[in-house]
């Protein structure tokens, strides 16, 4: 049986994740972790921990409902083809208009187009397939 964490750092795992990780190894998951790489170093101490590591561009300390559904659409990605599940969307929630005047925004929103801007949120559903 396969066991994934999707966390959005390595220090993360290693800090926090790792004991919980070994545990479900011993009782024979296949343990798999999604998730931001920030050092080659980190990253192979996870492998080396037996943990297989599969590599997402996230975004930490981010709340933008756009850069969400990047990450979801990156890990969709990764539920169809390694975990043999079908994300589907649900819903799209949109503004009217944006929130705030574009020169507010912080530097790397401001060339983003509007469409992308001004999503809300997003509701998704796993289907195993």
């Amino acid at each position: 049986m396969c066991l994934l964490f999707i966390v959005n750092v390595d220090w993360f795992v290693l800090s926090h994740r790792l004991p919980v990780a070994l545990a479900a190894q011993r009782r024979c998951f296949d343990v798999h972790v999604a998730l931001r790489v920030t050092t080659p170093e980190r990253a192979a101490a996870i492998e080396a921990s037996g943990i297989r590591l599969h590599r997402l561009t996230m975004i930490r300390g981010t709340f933008h409902p756009y850069f969400d559904l990047k990450h979801l659409v990156n890990l969709s990605h990764l539920l169809g083809s390694r975990f043999g599940f079908e994300v589907s969307s649900l819903s799209l929630d949109t503004w009217p208009q944006l929130p705030l005047r574009r020169s507010a925004l912080a530097p790397p929103f401001r060339n983003l187009d509007d469409n992308e801007l001004r999503v809300s949120g997003f509701d998704v559903i796993l289907r195993a397939i």
